[in-house]
């Protein structure tokens, strides 16, 4: 576990600049777009709801950025780690990848959110305190269902990064690895709808729909659809995961043992 910390933490100081730097941008991104639009004249209501709309497009172009950059890090920094003397154990480096990545999607996501709720609660209109209830209400299992399925798909094409240096050989693991990757991301609706359908126990836990619109001079709204819970959709996805976990530590070991 020591090694685990040490090289978790060597990594986050290497990249403090970086991380320093994209708060600023982001920051200084958020509050110019907000005095530009406070600037205009137009309904706060529908002002508000565009502030939340491109915190929302913010966001979404964050975490992917997030994934792309620790995607280069498996490939450039994770891989070569077996290269070393004593190489790390392939456990230790899907921890630290594991750690990393949830500490870099926490953080900007806390960030994101408290930009959002503070910027929304100066505007003080309806939709603000509308959609703040709703995901003081909700947001904990909001966030834990985005987290649950973001790491799944994140570590999915980790495989398909790792399976893609693996030696002639295995040619055969690795084209299955691709395929099953491929069409779980492709089809994961598909096999959770027809999962559902033969086995259609519900968690007691829901969200109800979220619609708001608003009348002003651009005649907008938001919504959220209902969100259920099924048994089999989690465990499917404990199920995923565990297999992912799995096949992780195997390529690396297999790698590992090669050089």
């Amino acid at each position: 576990m020591r090694n685990v910390i040490n090289i978790v933490k060597y990594e986050i100081l290497g990249k403090k600049n970086a991380y320093l730097i994209s708060l600023l941008t982001l920051i200084g991104l958020v509050f110019t777009i907000y005095a530009r639009l406070n600037s205009t004249v137009m309904n706060r209501d529908d002002l508000s709801l565009i502030i939340f709309v491109f915190l929302f497009l913010v966001f979404l172009v964050g975490i992917i950025l997030i994934a792309i950059s620790n995607l280069m890090d498996i490939n450039s920094k994770d891989l070569n780690y077996l290269s070393f003397t004593l190489p790390l154990k392939p456990s230790v480096l899907f921890l630290k990848r594991m750690i990393i990545y949830l500490i870099e999607l926490l953080s900007f996501l806390i960030v994101i959110i408290f930009l959002t709720f503070f910027i929304l609660r100066l505007y003080n209109t309806s939709f603000s305190h509308a959609v703040i209830n709703y995901f003081s209400s909700y947001g904990a299992i909001l966030f834990l269902d985005f987290l649950f399925g973001n790491v799944i798909a994140f570590f999915l094409v980790s495989l398909m990064i790792i399976a893609k240096k693996l030696p002639y050989e295995n040619r055969i693991l690795k084209i299955i690895i691709y395929i099953g990757c491929i069409l779980y991301l492709l089809y994961k609706g598909h096999l959770n709808n027809f999962l559902i359908k033969i086995f259609p126990q519900k968690l007691p836990i829901f969200i109800p729909a979220f619609d708001y619109n608003i009348s002003g001079k651009l005649g907008i709204g938001f919504s959220v659809p209902k969100i259920e819970y099924f048994v089999v959709e989690v465990i499917l996805r404990i199920l995923i995961l565990a297999i992912i976990i799995f096949l992780y530590n195997r390529l690396l070991n297999k790698m590992e043992i090669r050089r």
